[in-house]
Parts: C-alpha cells; sequence; structure tokens
C-alpha cells in the first residue's frame, strides 16, 4: 500500500542510501528507517588496513520485500575490489552476505571506491511476465570501500586540510534536520578520513570515512533529531590518516 510507506524528502533519500538504509538504527531507533527500505546492507563501509596484503571482508544484503531479488554487482574494470560472487538471487525477508576482496595493484598509495550493488524482481527479468502496472525500477545499494598499500617503514606525512563551517547549530525542534560541512584536501596528497559514530550518538554523519584527492573537498551531511536529554553542545570528532600509524583528529 504506496499510503502505508511515508513519503521521504531527496535530502532523506540521499542520506538513507549512504547509511544502507540503516538510518533508524544509528539515531536509537526513532528514524524513520529501515522498515521503509526494500533492500538493506551491513556494514555500508568497509576498511582495509592491511597494507600491500591481500584481504577480504564480508558485507550482507536483506531483502525485505516479499518477492525473490535478483542481485548484480557492477564493479569497476581494473579495480584493486572485487565482490564474490557477482550475482545471485536472494529468496523474500531473507539475507545473503558477499565477499568483498582488496588487491592492491600498486604499492605504497590509496584505494577508494563506492561499489554499487542493483536488485530487481526475479519475475521482471522475463519480459513476457512484465507489464506496465507491474514494471518496477531495479534499487540500488552501495558499499564504501577505502583500502591502502603502504608497506612498513614508510615516510609519513602530516595532512593538510580544512574544515568549513567549525560551528554547527540546529534548531531547537523535535524534528529531523540536516546541516553540511565542507572537508577540503589543502595538500599535495590523498587525504583519508575516518568518523566514529559512537562518538556523538545524538548526531550521525554521512559519510563516516572517505577519500579526498588533492585540492579536492567532500560534504559531510549531519543528522539529529533533537531529544530533550541532550545536551546543548558537543564536538564531534574527525581522524584523518595520511597513514593509518599517524591519525590526527580535529574536532567542530
Amino acid at each position: 500500500d504506496p499510503a502505508a510507506v511515508p513519503e521521504k524528502s531527496p535530502m532523506e533519500e540521499y542520506y538513507q542510501g549512504c547509511a544502507g538504509g540503516k538510518v533508524e538504527a544509528e539515531l536509537g531507533g526513532r528514524g524513520e528507517g529501515s522498515n521503509s527500505s526494500h533492500i538493506t546492507v551491513d556494514p555500508p563501509e568497509l576498511l582495509f588496513h592491511n597494507g600491500s596484503v591481500s584481504t577480504s571482508q564480508s558485507v550482507t544484503l536483506s531483502n525485505h520485500t516479499k518477492g525473490k531479488l535478483s542481485l548484480i554487482w557492477t564493479p569497476a574494470p581494473n579495480s584493486s575490489f572485487s565482490v564474490t560472487p557477482s550475482s545471485c538471487d536472494l529468496g523474500p525477508l531473507k539475507s545473503t552476505a558477499f565477499r568483498v576482496s582488496y588487491t592492491p595493484k600498486q604499492h605504497n598509495t590509496f584505494h577508494g571506491a563506492q561499489l554499487e550493488c542493483f536488485a530487481l524482481y526475479k519475475v521482471l527479468r522475463d519480459h513476457r511476465q512484465v507489464e506496465d502496472r507491474t514494471l518496477c525500477p531495479p534499487w540500488c545499494v552501495t558499499v564504501r570501500v577505502i583500502g591502502h598499500s603502504f608497506q612498513p617503514g614508510r615516510e609519513h606525512f602530516i595532512p593538510r586540510f580544512s574544515l568549513q563551517r567549525p560551528r554547527v547549530v540546529f534548531p531547537a525542534l523535535s524534528l529531523v534536520s540536516y546541516r553540511t560541512v565542507l572537508l577540503e584536501n589543502m595538500g599535495d596528497l590523498p587525504l583519508v578520513f575516518r568518523l566514529d559514530p559512537e562518538e556523538c550518538p545524538s548526531v550521525s554523519v554521512q559519510p563516516t570515512s572517505g577519500l579526498v584527492q588533492p585540492g579536492h573537498h567532500q560534504i559531510l551531511t549531519l543528522r539529529t533529531t533533537r531529544q530533550k536529554t541532550a545536551l546543548p553542545s558537543y564536538p564531534s570528532p574527525c581522524t584523518s590518516m595520511p597513514v593509518p600509524s599517524t591519525p590526527r583528529s580535529c574536532r567542530w
């Protein structure tokens, strides 16, 4: 019943897509969250910090619909990241796991990507069973992946970055609200950032990690529902990593 599903704003759809459809869990079960998402991924991001060693991690996709889905991953060619299996079918109200592997092709560098998985009802793959009233476009879920291939003993460098809008003010209302912060890499080498959502459970941020190329920037989206017990102000830590053994923290 379409009327039973609350309509989402474009910002809400973007935010839930970045969070793998699990905004509700991030805000203590108070969001519009995961029960209105047809397919979710957990975790929505993976970090590979084992240097030049090839490693793999697991992600789980869950089907919240009442129909069988076909899942298809579309990795970029010649990427250092791969997914197995690359496709499969997933029954209604079921979950399945995939292995994401990181195999660096070059030493002493950063790698970052956004892996996309498209999900569509399997019955729609047969054109003889498709009608205009039953046609449904596929959904897309993403997994943000970051890795590095730095070898032990490599010279480290200090990251140079700026946070524009060091102070963020939310309205004093018990409503979902959003703000943005600009993280800019002012250095001449790539920058990896990581935010810890456990440090400030009243505010969630997307994306929580990423790779920023020299001279480029990343927009961070903050989301909150103000609670009666919330403190009037609180810092949020951001850790930047030129390499994992030399993190640098800042607060805003």
